[in-house]
């Protein structure tokens, strides 16, 4: 013969159960791969990408815009190749200033 169940008597391991559950969700849904804190985190580092692929975009248009200079200016050409490389025309002399390093200022102000 079954036994009746008794209305009164309660499974005390469910309740734990349940709460162990609520406590695993609950992690999942925080800080869990996909949780709450994971998509922020996401989200922050891709918006520190876009804005490094913003710079680099802007940096890289600077820089075409420098090549069809240099392609197509004469006189910026010209410019550059004096001032970055000393170049002269024939017959053109050229002059640098070097000024003196603290080193060497120093050491001729002991003499």
């Amino acid at each position: 013969m079954p036994r009746p169940k008794h209305p009164g008597k309660r499974r005390p391991w469910i309740r734990w159960v349940l709460i162990a559950f609520v406590i695993f969700v609950g992690y999942q849904v925080m800080s869990g791969p996909r949780g709450i804190l994971k998509i922020r985190e996401l989200r922050a580092q891709r918006d520190s990408l876009q804005t490094q692929i913003d710079s680099l975009q802007h940096r890289k248009a600077e820089l075409e815009a420098e090549k069809n200079r240099l392609l197509t200016d004469t006189t910026y050409l010209e410019r550059i190749a004096r001032k970055e490389l000393g170049m002269a025309k024939p017959g053109e002399k050229v002059y640098r200033f070097v000024t003196p390093s603290a080193k060497e200022g120093a050491h001729e102000g002991k003499n």
